[in-house]
């Protein structure tokens, strides 16, 4: 009965380990600034959307 114990033990304590692992292995450096660089773009045309609307707004009053 201590054998199984140990074991789900071990399991329990193996389980948490590889869950960060993938998750440091996932986001690489280049692509992470890739994607931060694409965010910048994407906020960048979001203001520019939301200034067209603003400006469009100011027309049709």
């Amino acid at each position: 009965l201590r054998t199984p114990q140990t074991y789900r033990q071990t399991d329990s304590g193996r389980r948490p380990a590889p869950r960060p692992a993938p998750a440091r292995h996932t986001p690489p450096h280049p692509l992470h600034l890739a994607r931060t660089h694409i965010h910048a773009n994407n906020i960048c045309i979001f203001e520019s959307l939301t200034q067209s609307l603003l400006a469009v707004a100011n027309i049709d009053i």
